[in-house]
């Protein structure tokens, strides 16, 4: 007689649940809910500069001038800089480049203060 005669093959089979299943649509549940919460469209405006902006909303002009002081700030920080000017025409075409100057005048004059101070004693 064959020992494997009395083996229950049916408990090494692999069984499914819904603990397998729980993670997965729990998952997918959240990701309908989340999309479900977001905002509707919001309308924007795109103006030139601070006056557009303040004739098109005749009550917000402070918020105008605020918003474009800020986006000019952003401006100088994030926008590529380049060795050359034909680098940018190359890039952006005519008429897309604008040179700001160096800031090298803001130190000049900080060092002729420190040698006048340090001429004159004062420290």
């Amino acid at each position: 007689m064959k020992r494997t005669k009395k083996i229950n093959h049916s408990s090494f089979r692999k069984s499914w649940s819904a603990r397998h299943l729980t993670p997965v649509a729990l998952a997918v549940t959240a990701v309908f809910m989340l999309a479900g919460c977001e905002k509707s469209d919001e309308t924007v405006s795109l103006y030139q500069n601070a006056d557009d902006c303040s004739a098109a909303n005749p009550g917000k002009a402070a918020e105008c001038t605020t918003a474009y002081t800020n986006a000019v700030k952003e401006a100088e920080r994030t926008a590529p800089k380049y060795a050359t000017r034909e680098d940018c025409v190359a890039e952006f075409g005519e008429g897309q480049c604008q040179q700001t100057p160096a800031q090298a005048g803001v130190a000049r004059k900080t060092r002729r203060r420190r040698k006048a101070a340090a001429a004159s004693g004062c420290r």
